[in-house]
């Protein structure tokens, strides 16, 4: 079933209209697959519906994160219309194509390309999938049962560049990300998950 569907079957087949109450099983279906991993449960339900806008921005079936299927994916995959902005010609992968190509202000370019998507075939199977990205923050691992203390050492894992100067990579970009987990946290609690 793909994750939009999961509210059309929803509504049609309970009658709510309430999107707290939609929100709700979308939130209750992530954290039953979030337990089945090493990181924090909470965590990872807030980080879905963070990234996911609550599962609405999903790509194909349960492609939560809008992963693209590069020459090393194994999986399923699915080329889908995307549109971009390019300072430069984009770069295409075996079988991507530029669809559509317009000049915008000096060297940018919108495109419209058809390029290849993870097509997950679960959800824990996407998560499974993204929380990889976590082995490149080793000392945040040593947090990841923590749901308070994991978002904030995502913010400032340390790492030596190749000059041999100490820098600091984050997993998300926004300096608030915390705070936007923590907020996330008071809504799922409200929703009835629990910590």
């Amino acid at each position: 079933m793909e994750v939009n569907s999961i509210w059309k079957f929803t509504i049609k087949t309970k009658n709510i209209n309430n999107m707290g109450q939609i929100n709700k099983i979308f939130a209750n279906k992530i954290y039953e697959e979030a337990k089945k991993m090493n990181i924090s449960p909470l965590y990872i339900t807030a980080m879905v519906c963070l990234e996911s806008g609550w599962g609405k921005r999903s790509l194909l079936s349960y492609n939560l994160f809008g992963e693209r299927a590069n020459s090393d994916w194994k999986g399923k995959k699915k080329l889908l219309r995307v549109t971009e902005i390019h300072h430069s010609k984009p770069i295409l992968r075996d079988g991507e194509s530029i669809v559509f190509h317009s000049q915008l202000i000096g060297t940018t370019s919108k495109y419209i390309i058809l390029r290849w998507f993870k097509d997950y075939q679960s959800i824990l199977e996407c998560i499974e999938d993204h929380v990889k990205i976590f082995d490149a923050f080793p000392n945040a691992m040593k947090y990841k049962k923590d749901p308070h203390t994991f978002p904030k050492m995502l913010c400032c894992e340390p790492f030596t560049d190749v000059n041999g100067e100490l820098r600091y990579k984050k997993y998300d970009s926004s300096p608030n990300y915390p705070d936007f987990v923590e907020v996330m946290y008071k809504t799922l609690l409200k929703l009835g998950i629990k910590e």
